[in-house]
């Protein structure tokens, strides 16, 4: 494991996988949760499977990438909401 190619996934990449593909969100609802556009969502979604599939094709490692001082609720209020309830620091 230790010898494979690292493909690294943005905190962004992996959220808008979890609201897509874990929540089953469409982009609009996806990109309405972390408040974005739905062409920026659609283009981190892009990226993420582009990097995911690659992985996947190549036998390569993948790594999520912690941005530290970030906060990813998933209670209503969304991204970087503060609230402290079911928190995930960035990358976790």
């Amino acid at each position: 494991m230790r010898n494979l190619e690292v493909i690294r996934l943005s905190a962004d990449e992996v959220e808008a996988i979890r609201l897509i593909d874990v929540e089953g969100l469409d982009q609009n609802g996806a990109a309405e949760n972390i408040r974005v556009s739905r062409i920026t969502i659609q283009r981190i979604y892009k990226s993420a499977r582009r990097k995911i599939a690659d992985a996947i094709i190549h036998a390569r490692a993948i790594k999520i990438e912690s941005e530290n001082n970030i906060k990813y609720c998933r209670c209503p209020a969304g991204r970087k909401c503060f609230c402290n309830k079911n928190i995930l620091k960035g990358g976790d």
